[in-house]
Order: structure tokens, then C-alpha cells, then sequence
């Protein structure tokens, strides 16, 4: 019997034995050994097991969660019950009237009325809910599956199985001008290799820092990173099963493509003016909504696998006890670029 060596670190013993498996990390090592070794790239595009229609995900993530009975889930019995007593309390009823939108009549509040008349494209699930009532573990939970202890991120899980269709750009992207509840490790890829953790990209007049090369010219970049990348490549021969090095001789790789192609990405003069009005954006402007939703098509468009959308942080968000009308201006962010990506 061949007996293979897996190189457990102390970190890796006390990480495994909360995930449940003492072989876990060690069966990861070789995984990612093989592909460090391999002349495909570990992101390369791969077919699912199933045939299947989407070949992208764009997922909007509202922070602090809206309110269901003020926005896709109305309540008859609450609006009839309207400030009567319940106990220590009185009911409250939806602040916004609801109408159907769309061909199939789905009622919408009014804060959502651009939404509203997409409701035809949209599949709208009413009977879900969660166990978590803590937001810090329920945001870990719904991108996760784990309310306790870390797991890898939805968008690293797609990232891991299918790879993406575009080696210049990071196959899992976050827009994010605030950190949500939970922070990186929403986009966390944990015991996966680290190249398939999700790259955050935030508003503003620089989303990305560093992303202009350094050097003078592009031969000149091109020949100090081929004599970088052969003394890495001999240092990982004598590592062969540390999945930290290799995921950051990927995040090389993959920031040099960034160079490239990033700049087209993040470029919208070429957008038309009715385009920039569909998602409510002005010309020039890299603060919104509207521009994360949009910048989400154009990477779409150009192969990212998993593009993640967060409207706001932990703080001023759809967490509203106290005063349900912090719902206008949050909806008011977004309802008009949600739209508008669901049309374009």
C-alpha cells in the first residue's frame, strides 16, 4: 500500500476537526497539488454534470433584509387588522399599496413599481425562510449554508465546479461599496483553493487600486514577471501540496490578466445615453446601484462566472425597526437598475 503524505499543519488539525473531517484538508492539498501541476488551468471552464440553461449568475444581495410584507409578500389580513391590538403591541400594516404588475399579476408594493412590470421574468419564492435571526448568521448562512462555522461562498462553489469562460478576469467578483454583515468572509472561499474567493470591487473613482502596470512599458512588465514567475514555479516544485501558494501564484496570473481586460470592463463611455438612463445612471458617475449593476452586465457579457451585487454595509441598511420609511431611499437605489439589468 502507497501511503501519501498530506502535510497537516496545526491550523489545518483545528480547522478540520470543526469541519468534521481530519482528511479534509489533506485530500484539498492533493486536489490542488494536481491542479498546480496540471497544464490546464484550474479555471478553466468545465461542463456541468447536467445540461443546463444559465451559464452566469448575477446575485443582488440587499443588506439588512427588506421587509416581505412591504414589498413582494402582501398580507390581507394584516391590512384588515390595522392597528389593533396584539398583545403588548399593535399591528402594523404594509406603508406601501400593493398592485400586479406584469401579465402574471404578481402584486408588488409601491416600492418597487419598475420591478413591478418585470414581474413576468421573475420567479418570486414567498414560503422561504430561515432559522438564523442574528444578521451576522444569517448573512454567513445564505451564502454559505453554514450559520456557525465557515464555509466556502456560493460564488466560490461555482467558481470551483465550473471554472470561468474568461482566464483574464476573476471567474467570482463582488461590487461592494461597504463591507455587510459577516465581512470578506461572505466571499470567503475557505478550505477551496484561494483562487476562487470572490474579488472585491468597490465604487468610486478607483474600484480597483493598482490596477495601471508600474512599469514603463508592457515588454518591459512582460520580462520582470516571466523571471518572477520561474522562481516561483521552482519554489512551488519543492511545495507541492501547499494550496496557499498555489492560489497566490494564480492571483498573479489572474491580476496581470486584470490589467488587460479590466479596463474595457469598467469603461461605460461607450454605453448610450437610453442605456445609462435604463439603470438610472448619470454619464461619468461610479457611485450607485446602477453602476454595480451595470458594470455586473459587461462582465457577464465577457465571461465572469459569478458576479455578486451588495447595495450597502452593516450599517444604514434595510434593518429598520424603528423607522420602516428608511425603505424609500434604499428602494429608490435600487429599483430602477435592477429593472434596467433585467431589460438590457
Amino acid at each position: 500500500m502507497i501511503h501519501t503524505p498530506y502535510n497537516v499543519s496545526r491550523r489545518h488539525m483545528i480547522r478540520s476537526l470543526v469541519s468534521g473531517s481530519i482528511l479534509l484538508p489533506g485530500i484539498f492539498s492533493q486536489l490542488i497539488a494536481a491542479d498546480a501541476n496540471d497544464d490546464e488551468s484550474p479555471l478553466a471552464a468545465r461542463a456541468p454534470h447536467f445540461p443546463a440553461k444559465a451559464k452566469r449568475v448575477i446575485f443582488l444581495y440587499m443588506s439588512g433584509g427588506a421587509s416581505h410584507v412591504d414589498t413582494f409578500d402582501p398580507k390581507p389580513k394584516l391590512i384588515a387588522c390595522r392597528d389593533q391590538q396584539a398583545g403588548t403591541s399593535k399591528y402594523m400594516a404594509p406603508l406601501w399599496d400593493f398592485k400586479p404588475g406584469g401579465k402574471c399579476g404578481i402584486e408588488v408594493s409601491n416600492l418597487f413599481p419598475n420591478v413591478r412590470e418585470c414581474m413576468d421574468d421573475i420567479c418570486l419564492i414567498r414560503s422561504m425562510h430561515g432559522d438564523a435571526g442574528d444578521h451576522f448568521q444569517a448573512t454567513l448562512g445564505i451564502h454559505t449554508g453554514s450559520v456557525t462555522v465557515k464555509r466556502p461562498s456560493l460564488g466560490s462553489w461555482v467558481s470551483y465546479g465550473l471554472g470561468t469562460e474568461n482566464q483574464n478576469l476573476p471567474s467570482f467578483v463582488v461590487l461592494a461599496p461597504d463591507l455587510p454583515y459577516a465581512g470578506s468572509q461572505v466571499w470567503s472561499s475557505d478550505f477551496l483553493p484561494g483562487y476562487h474567493q470572490g474579488t472585491r470591487i468597490t465604487n468610486g473613482p478607483e474600484p480597483i487600486p493598482d490596477l495601471n502596470r508600474r512599469a514603463p512599458s508592457k515588454a518591459i512588465q512582460e520580462l520582470e514577471l516571466s523571471l518572477l514567475d520561474r522562481f516561483n514555479r521552482k519554489h512551488q516544485q519543492a511545495r507541492p501540496t501547499d494550496n496557499l501558494l498555489a492560489a497566490r501564484l494564480k492571483s498573479f496570473e489572474t491580476a496581470y490578466g486584470m490589467q488587460q481586460a479590466m479596463p474595457d470592463v469598467m469603461d461605460l463611455s461607450k454605453e448610450s445615453d437610453a442605456t445609462l438612463a435604463l439603470y438610472g445612471l448619470e454619464r461619468g458617475s461610479t457611485k450607485g446601484f446602477g453602476w454595480q449593476c451595470l458594470v455586473a452586465r459587461r462582465m457577464a457579457e465577457r465571461g465572469v462566472r459569478f458576479i455578486e451585487l451588495i447595495d450597502v454595509g452593516s450599517h444604514d441598511n434595510w434593518d429598520a425597526h424603528a423607522d420602516m420609511m428608511s425603505h424609500e431611499p434604499l428602494a429608490q437605489n435600487v429599483f430602477n437598475p435592477i429593472a434596467g439589468l433585467l431589460r438590457d
